[in-house]
């Protein structure tokens, strides 16, 4: 998580931070730039092959019975706790301290924040720690959970990450967590219900579901219209 942590910093100096003044579309493409340079990376420091961890790892762990035919193995309920405490640590780093508080005052502002004596280079670079470092975190738990991974597991997981948070409103930290169940539960539903065939489709359907709730609410389901200064 650390070492993932210090390359967001090294690429919100390098990618974004020159940027930061020419608009939206530019730090857009700049991004998907970055992102094909450390899969690229990824790939040749690897090797494209799949790479397992060791077999049996964290699977003897006792599972746990919810309700009649529904059972929680060990290593979910460890994904779940570990998922957990880092959205309500978040949350609470976010809303009731004071580097989370200027973090949310230079998302809406960078110029009273800077009146306001913060220094927006360093939040920002802050952000960039901890988003990465985050997502480390999310890969180590997804590789272990299906056993394996290669270097296209950050852009797979990735884009459904991005889903999830558009679904529940860009900046809101329970809206991502709406937006995960939904979108989990949604193509879990749609495949187990959707008879044969209906797993190919998984993916389109996270599209799908993008495209209708940008029609039917932009904001997402726990977003808030801002009026745009002018």
């Amino acid at each position: 998580m650390g070492f993932i942590g210090l390359m967001g910093m090294t690429i919100e100096r390098v990618a974004y931070r020159p940027l930061r003044t020419a608009g939206r579309l530019s730090p857009v493409i700049s991004a998907l730039g970055a992102a094909f340079v450390l899969e690229a990376l990824a790939r040749n420091v690897s090797s494209a092959r799949w790479q397992t961890y060791p077999e049996g790892l964290l699977r003897g762990l006792p599972s746990v019975q919810v309700a009649e035919g529904v059972a929680l193995s060990g290593l979910q309920i460890i994904v779940l706790v570990v998922c957990a405490a880092v959205m309500v640590g978040l949350y609470l780093f976010v809303q009731r301290t004071r580097v989370g508080t200027a973090m949310r005052a230079v998302s809406l502002d960078h110029n009273v924040s800077r009146l306001m004596g913060i220094n927006v280079n360093q939040i920002i670079t802050l952000v960039f720690f901890i988003g990465p470092a985050l997502g480390g975190l999310a890969g180590v738990l997804v590789g272990v959970y299906y056993g394996s991974f290669n270097f296209t597991l950050g852009w797979t997981f990735g884009l459904k990450a991005f889903i999830a948070a558009i679904l529940g409103g860009i900046g809101n930290i329970p809206g991502a967590v709406l937006g995960g169940f939904v979108l989990g539960i949604t193509e879990t539903m749609a495949t187990a219900y959707g008879g044969a065939g209906a797993s190919a489709w998984k993916d389109a359907i996270a599209y799908v579901l993008l495209i209708v709730i940008l029609i039917a609410r932009p904001t997402g389901l726990l977003g808030e219209t801002v009026a745009e200064k002018v």
